[in-house]
C-alpha cells in the first residue's frame, strides 16, 4: 500500500474521477489518483486440530498473555511476516505498534518463544496446517479464507480489540501507453460486477453494495468499530522514512532478541 501511494505522491499517477468511486469508503480514494480495491482483514490463524479452545487468543493482549504464561508450549510454534525482509510485513507491524498499547511488551514475548518469521504467507499457512507451527499473527484473512476452503483444520480469528484492514491499491500511471484502457479496467475493477468477482476470489469486496461472506459489508456487520482500515493516503508514507524505519527495526530486533 505504502509504495503505491508513494508513486502517486511523487507524481507518477494520473488523476481520474472514476464514476465507481462513490461506492468506496472515503479513506480508500486519495486525490482521485490512488484507489483501494479490496478490504482485507488481518487475522490470527491457527491449527484447530492442535490448539485447544482455551488457548486461542481473542485480542492482541490475550496473544501476548498466552505466549508469556506458556512459553514452552509455544516455543518455535508462532509465525509471522519478517518486517526486515517483507514490505507488507513492515507496514502491518508498524500499524500494530500504533494501535496496540502493549505492543513492545508483546514483541518481547515473540522473542521468548522464538517466533518464526517469513516473507511468504504461503509458507506460513503451509506450516500452520502441517502442524510445524500452531499459530500465526498479522495474516491476511483473504489468503487464510482461501486456504481454509481446502483445509478445514485452519481456523481464523479477527482480534476483538482491533482488526487491521489493508487494501490493494490501484493507480493509473501518467506514462501509460493506453490510458483510456486503464480507466476502463479500473472502472470495471471497482464496479459492482468486478467487486463481486473480488469477493468470489475471497479477496473481500470494498464496495458498500456488494453482499456476501467475503465483503466489507459482512465484516462491518460482524466487527463494526473493531475494524481499523489503513487509509490510502500520505499518512502511511511515514513508515518509509529511512531513519524511522531503521530505528523501528533496531527496537524490534532488540525486543525479539536478534540483536
Amino acid at each position: 500500500m505504502d509504495l503505491q501511494v508513494k508513486l502517486a505522491s511523487d507524481g507518477y499517477a494520473q488523476e481520474y474521477k472514476s464514476p465507481e468511486s462513490s461506492h468506496l469508503p472515503s479513506w480508500a480514494v486519495w486525490k482521485d489518483q490512488a484507489f483501494g480495491t479490496t478490504y482485507e482483514p488481518i487475522a490470527f490463524v491457527y491449527n484447530k486440530r492442535l490448539v485447544k479452545a482455551e488457548e486461542v487468543p481473542k485480542t492482541h493482549a490475550e496473544l501476548g498473555k498466552q505466549l508469556k504464561e506458556h512459553p514452552d508450549r509455544w516455543k518455535g510454534k508462532v509465525t509471522a511476516y519478517d518486517p526486515e525482509r517483507s514490505g507488507i510485513g513492515f507496514l502491518l507491524i508498524t500499524q500494530d505498534s500504533k494501535l496496540d498499547p502493549a505492543f513492545w511488551e508483546t514483541a518481547k514475548t515473540f522473542g521468548t518463544v522464538s517466533v518464526k518469521l517469513y516473507t511468504s504467507i504461503g509458507a506460513m499457512l503451509e506450516r500452520i496446517t502441517s502442524g510445524e507451527h500452531l499459530l500465526g499473527f498479522d495474516i491476511f484473512g483473504s489468503y487464510a479464507t482461501a486456504r481454509q476452503r481446502k483445509d478445514p483444520s485452519l481456523a481464523i480469528i479477527y482480534p476483538k480489540d482491533y482488526t487491521l484492514v489493508m487494501s490493494r491499491v490501484a493507480v493509473l500511471p501518467k506514462a501509460a501507453k493506453h490510458p483510456n484502457a486503464g480507466k476502463v479496467f479500473l472502472d470495471y475493477l471497482l464496479s459492482k460486477r468486478g467487486q463481486e468477482l473480488v469477493a468470489k476470489a475471497a479477496l473481500f469486496s470494498i464496495r458498500d453494495d456488494v453482499q456476501g461472506e467475503t465483503t466489507s459489508a459482512s465484516l462491518q456487520k460482524e466487527l463494526g468499530q473493531v475494524l481499523k482500515p489503513i487509509p490510502v493516503g500520505p499518512d502511511i508514507l511515514d513508515s518509509l522514512n529511512q531513519k524511522k524505519r531503521l530505528d523501528f527495526l533496531k527496537k524490534w530486533q532488540q525486543a525479539i532478541g536478534t540483536k
